[in-house]
């Protein structure tokens, strides 16, 4: 009783996509690191531009992320996808469009578009209320 009742809540704070024939939410923990795990992002100034490119790049492809951490040698966070995207497509025009838009801002600069990467589920114990930021991000 008590799972139906956390379910009829979640669909009515729209935290599950709907659509034809699904309904849920696929969320993603995603994981890459620089060419050569180049300590890129250890200045504050690229710290925070390849954040902003990150979440513009999920912006103009619908993914919502749930948590963002950007580390000096590398790049973590857990994301909502949209149900008709997978994963590896989604960490393709994360990667992709972010490289693109930092080298547009920094052109000497640009170690992103290689390097390894790690797609996973969030393991099942972590509750999404468990998901969110410290901080707000507008």
């Amino acid at each position: 009783m008590a799972m139906q009742t956390e379910l009829v809540e979640n669909f009515e704070d729209n935290r599950y996509e709907m659509g034809k024939h699904f309904v849920g939410i696929s969320l993603w923990e995603f994981e890459w690191c620089p060419k050569y795990r180049y300590k890129m992002f250890r200045k504050w100034k690229y710290k925070k531009l390849v954040e902003a490119c990150i979440r513009k790049s999920a912006f103009e492809h619908g993914i919502k992320w749930i948590e963002l951490n950007v580390q000096p040698e590398h790049i973590q966070g857990t994301a909502s996808i949209p149900m008709t995207m997978t994963p590896s497509k989604a960490l393709q025009f994360l990667k992709g469009r972010s490289a693109f838009l930092f080298f547009k801002n920094c052109p000497k600069d640009n170690p992103l578009g290689r390097g390894g990467c790690h797609i996973n589920t969030p393991p099942n114990n972590k509750k999404i209320s468990q998901l969110t930021l410290p901080y707000s991000t507008n």
